[in-house]
């Protein structure tokens, strides 16, 4: 039997940091790779913010840095936390990424 070695495959990720004064703050976070901290900043933004759209924005940036500190499950969790609060296409891809990914993991934790 074969075994697939693990290897690091670059991925982008797209991420709101536009169009409102609570995203543009944590770009700089974001660019140095903060993620601790820009996920504080969010976590902070959506507990105040009524407005739908930012609030699913919010979610969808917290799913990202869930990711990028190792997360999968609280990034899914948060995936759809922001899509089930306004659907955006991208939002649907993202959790099709991150389905596919987690499936990855489980094949690789079968089979050792």
């Amino acid at each position: 039997s074969e075994k697939i070695a693990p290897h690091w495959e670059t991925s982008k990720r797209a991420i709101f940091l536009t169009g409102n004064k609570v995203l543009r703050n944590a770009a700089p976070l974001v660019a140095e790779h903060r993620w601790d901290e820009a996920l504080a900043y969010w976590e902070e933004a959506a507990a105040k913010t009524r407005a739908k759209g930012l609030l699913s924005k919010l979610q969808f940036n917290m799913a990202v840095a869930n990711e990028m500190q190792g997360d999968l499950n609280e990034a899914i969790r948060r995936g759809v936390q922001s899509y089930n609060t306004m659907f955006r296409k991208g939002t649907y891809t993202y959790l099709e990424t991150l389905k596919k990914r987690k499936e990855l993991l489980n094949k690789k934790d079968d089979s050792e």
